[in-house]
């Protein structure tokens, strides 16, 4: 009868040295930073989303004469929802792995 694990000379088994990544990769940490980084991505989407609902309906009000229009504060927090989103979505698709095209 053998045994699976690795043995040193003397009859002791061998202990495998792990590293960080392997004790996060063991516990699921980076499954769960994969997930929020999805949860915040999908977050600043919303926001934006939100946003610029709020910009085109007043820009329609503005259209249709019953209002000012869009204020300064709306356009600029918009422009800034939306870098901060596409900055999010650049650092999770550099934490993916890439796509391998596939041979016919």
């Amino acid at each position: 009868m053998t045994s699976s694990s690795p043995r040193h000379v003397d009859g002791t088994s061998r202990q495998a040295e792990w590293s960080p990544l392997d004790a996060q990769r063991s516990t699921g940490a980076i499954r769960t930073r994969e997930v929020e980084m999805r949860e915040s991505l999908a977050a600043a989407a919303r926001e934006r989303a939100e946003l610029q609902s709020r910009i085109v309906r007043a820009f329609r009000d503005h259209l249709d004469g019953d209002g000012p229009g869009p204020s300064e504060q709306d356009l600029m927090l918009f422009a800034q929802t939306a870098v901060k989103e596409w900055r999010l979505a650049s650092r999770f698709a550099a934490t993916r792995p890439p796509l391998v095209a596939r041979r016919r």
